[in-house]
């Protein structure tokens, strides 16, 4: 009897080990490595949490409409979990601020076959300010979905 319970144990042990839980990072928006969005969520079935990260800097430059400079505002990353919102969002300090502002976020999917959760980011950028900058003018909100491991839709709009 002893032998027999062992022998499952041992089998029990091999399958626990051999299935592993990989996660998959998925990039959002990325414009540097101080500016991005991304979510990491399971490849397995039973993974039920995401995980989700901004950063922004801005020193970080864009060029927006009409060949102006730009620099990032802030960046913003929502799950929207079957109605259920969480979202993130981290500001740079202004157009000179060369720290890496990183925000992160963990949501908890739901246990069933409803809609799955669907993720949007969001930026804003704005154009340089300054006695020797002449790009004042619109700033630029971008952003995107993202849907069973693929995006959806991206938009940018000049405000």
């Amino acid at each position: 009897m002893k032998r027999k319970i062992g022998f499952c144990l041992a089998i029990m042990l091999v399958l626990a080990m051999a299935i592993g839980v990989y996660a998959k990072v998925d990039i959002l928006f990325w414009h540097s490595d101080g500016t991005y969005a991304k979510t990491e969520h399971g490849d397995s079935y039973f993974a039920d949490t995401y995980y989700g990260e901004v950063s922004v800097r801005g020193t970080d430059r864009d060029i927006c409409e009409n060949d102006r400079e730009c620099y990032f505002e802030w960046v913003r990353i929502r799950y929207n979990v079957q109605g259920e919102i969480s979202e993130v969002t981290t500001y740079s300090h202004g157009q000179n601020d060369a720290v890496k502002r990183i925000e992160r976020i963990t949501v908890k999917d739901k246990w069933n076959n409803k809609a799955k959760t669907t993720v949007h980011y969001n930026y804003k950028t704005t154009p340089l300010r300054g006695n020797n900058v002449h790009s004042v003018g619109d700033s630029i909100y971008g952003g995107g979905i993202f849907r069973d491991d693929k995006m959806i839709k991206t938009w940018k709009i000049v405000k």
